[in-house]
Order: C-alpha cells, then sequence, then structure tokens
C-alpha cells in the first residue's frame, strides 16, 4: 500500500532530479562547444588581422634593407672618390707645386665629399634605428602567430 506509493513516488523523484541532471550537462556541453567554437572563429580572425601587419612588416623590413644596402653602397662610393682624390697628389711638393685654383679645387672637392659621407652615415644610422623596430615588430608578429596557432589546436584536440 502506502509504502509501495511511497517507493514509486522517490523512485519517480530520483529519475526526475537524474534526468534534471543530464538535461544540466548537456547545457553546460553546448555552452562550452559555442564558447569554443566563439572562441575559434576569433583566434582565425586575429590570424588573419596580424598576418596582413605582419606581411606588410616583413615587406617593409626588406624594403628597408635594400635602402640600408645602397646607402652603404654610396658610403663606399665616397670613400673610394675621398681616397682617389687625396691620391692624385702623391707628395707635398706635388701639392705645393699646384696652383692656387687647383688647391682650393681639391679642398672644395674634399670638403664635399666629406659633407656628403656625414650625411650617408647619418641616413644609415636612421634607417638602421627604423630596420631594427621593423624587425622587432616582425618577430612579436611572428610570435603572436606562433601562441594563436597554438591555442587554436588546442581548441580544435579538446
Amino acid at each position: 500500500g502506502i509504502n509501495a506509493e511511497y517507493g514509486e513516488r522517490e523512485e519517480r523523484e530520483r529519475e526526475r532530479e537524474i534526468e534534471r541532471e543530464r538535461r544540466e550537462r548537456e547545457r553546460w556541453k553546448t555552452r562550452a562547444r559555442n564558447n569554443r567554437r566563439r572562441e575559434m572563429e576569433s583566434l582565425k580572425l586575429q590570424i588573419s588581422e596580424i598576418s596582413i601587419f605582419h606581411e606588410s612588416n616583413l615587406h617593409d623590413s626588406t624594403e628597408i634593407s635594400k635602402k640600408i644596402s645602397d646607402t652603404q653602397k654610396q658610403i663606399d662610393s665616397v670613400n673610394d672618390q675621398m681616397i682617389m682624390l687625396t691620391s692624385s697628389y702623391r707628395s707635398i711638393d706635388e701639392m705645393r707645386s699646384l696652383t692656387k685654383e687647383s688647391q682650393a679645387l681639391i679642398d672644395q672637392t674634399r670638403l664635399l665629399l666629406e659633407s656628403e659621407m656625414i650625411d650617408l652615415i647619418r641616413s644609415n644610422s636612421d634607417l638602421l634605428k627604423i630596420w631594427d623596430t621593423k624587425n622587432q615588430q616582425v618577430a612579436y608578429g611572428a610570435e603572436r602567430l606562433r601562441q594563436i596557432r597554438e591555442r587554436l589546436v588546442e581548441l580544435e584536440e579538446e
């Protein structure tokens, strides 16, 4: 009688409780799946955004590197001109035998070359600083992309 009814009621209560827990677990799984999917979409978006800047920085770094190389060639060229200028008169006697106009021209040319050399060295120094900054940005971008891809792999394995 009463005990059997009470037992059945308890049994139904237990079944309802089990069903409630099962639904709750399903909700958590769905929530976790949705969160994982959202995070993966966000990470993929970050990868494409960072990749654009990263490619741009790599390109800039290469361009700056070319400019540094060109400037270095100009420095070498000016240096060669200065060597040629000073070797054009071998001795003090030869220098003395030059006319005042020739001496003035040589001095003027030497000053121009020295001035050009200073400008080129300064320019190269500036380019090297910019290049260094670009390379830091490239390194940061590469590291950031590595971290995001690593996280994506973790999420895909879950």
